[in-house]
C-alpha cells in the first residue's frame, strides 16, 4: 500500500456520491487520517531512483556526484543508493569511475537496469555480429543454440524493452465481450510468461503489417489495426512499441551493440535498410522466420486464421 496525501484522500472521497449517494471506506485508522498522512505528495523526482541521473553525470565527467551543485539537492541517501545500484549493475568500477559497460549504458535512452539487459543481450555468447539478429524466439527462450553455445538476442531484447516501456495494456476486453477477449488472449499466451507473450504478439503484428507472400500478405497499417481489433489487442500500444523500438535500434547501432550484420541490419545514414522501414528481401525473410517462431510459442497461428 502507498500512503496518500491530504488532498488525494479528499479527492478520492469526493468520488463517492458524485453521481448518487455513496460512502467512502478508509482502510486505515482515524489517527492515521488526522496525524500521519502528509499534506502534499512527495514530488516524483524525489521518489524515483536517481541511478539514471548519476549515470548521466558520470558520463559527463562529474566524478564526485555527492558534491554536485544540484538546483535542489536530493537526499544523500538517494545518491548513495543510486551509486550502489550502478556498482551492482557493473556500470561503475570499485573506485567510482565509469566502466566500459557504463559508457555503453549511458549512451542508451533507457533506465540503467534496462540498458544493462540490452548490453548483456548484445554481448552474450560467441559467434559474429550476425548472431545478434539472425535468431528468433528460440534463442531468446532456450538461452542456448546448437552445440550448447549461448545465442545473442539483441533484437529480441530491444523488442521486449519497447513493449514494456508502453503505458497502455496490450490486451483489452470490451464490455460484453470478455469471454471472447479471454479466449483470444489464451491463443497468444506463452508458457514462458507474459513477457514473451508480449514479444510474440509484437512479432506476429510485424508479420501481419508487413510480411511477405511466403507466409502471408502484408496488410499495412490499417489492416493491422483491424487485425488487432479482431484479436482484442491494443493497436496503440503496439504502434508506440514499434516507434520506441525504432529509436532503440538506432541508439544501439550508434553504440556499436547492433552493427550492420549484412542481413538487413541498421545503417546510421541513408542508403541502408531501416529495421522498420523499407525492408530488403533478406530482412523480410528474417521477419517471416521470427513470425513462425512466435506462432510456435504463442499459438498465434490460430488467431490469424480466425
Amino acid at each position: 500500500m502507498t500512503a496518500m496525501c491530504f488532498f488525494v484522500r479528499i479527492w478520492r472521497a469526493g468520488r463517492a456520491g458524485r453521481q448518487a449517494a455513496g460512502k467512502c471506506f478508509r482502510l486505515y485508522t482515524e489517527s492515521t487520517f488526522h496525524d500521519e498522512l502528509a499534506d502534499t505528495s512527495t514530488p516524483e523526482v524525489r521518489r524515483r531512483s536517481l541511478a539514471a541521473v548519476v549515470l548521466s553525470l558520470k558520463a559527463l565527467g562529474i566524478t564526485d556526484v555527492l558534491r554536485f551543485d544540484f538546483i535542489e539537492r536530493p537526499p544523500r541517501a538517494a545518491l548513495l543508493s543510486a551509486l550502489e545500484e550502478l556498482l551492482a549493475l557493473g556500470a561503475l568500477q570499485r573506485d567510482g569511475a565509469l566502466s566500459e559497460e557504463g559508457r555503453l549504458m549511458a549512451a542508451l535512452p533507457l533506465e540503467p537496469a534496462q540498458a544493462k539487459a540490452l548490453v548483456v543481450a548484445a554481448r552474450q555468447g560467441g559467434g559474429g555480429a550476425s548472431a545478434a539478429g539472425a535468431h528468433g524466439l528460440g534463442g531468446a527462450i532456450d538461452g542456448s543454440g546448437e552445440g550448447g553455445t549461448v545465442r545473442r538476442c539483441t533484437r529480441e531484447m530491444i523488442a521486449l524493452l519497447a513493449v514494456l516501456s508502453g503505458d497502455g495494456t496490450l490486451f483489452h476486453a470490451p464490455s460484453g465481450e470478455r469471454e471472447a477477449a479471454d479466449e483470444s488472449r489464451r491463443r497468444f499466451a506463452c508458457a514462458h510468461g507474459d513477457t514473451l507473450t508480449a514479444l510474440a504478439v509484437l512479432s506476429t503484428w510485424d508479420a501481419v503489417r508487413g510480411g511477405d507472400g511466403e507466409a502471408m500478405g502484408g496488410v499495412g497499417r490499417m489492416g493491422a489495426r483491424k487485425w488487432c481489433e479482431r484479436n482484442y489487442i491494443n493497436w496503440r500500444t503496439l504502434e508506440t512499441a514499434a516507434q520506441v523500438r525504432d529509436q532503440l535500434v538506432q541508439a544501439a547501432s550508434r553504440a556499436g551493440l547492433l552493427p550492420d550484420d549484412g542481413n538487413g541490419g541498421v545503417h546510421a545514414k541513408g542508403g541502408g535498410t531501416n529495421a522498420l522501414g523499407a525492408r530488403s528481401s533478406a530482412s523480410r525473410r528474417r521477419s517471416c522466420s521470427m513470425w513462425r517462431r512466435a506462432t510456435r510459442y504463442a499459438g498465434a497461428l490460430r488467431a490469424l486464421s480466425s
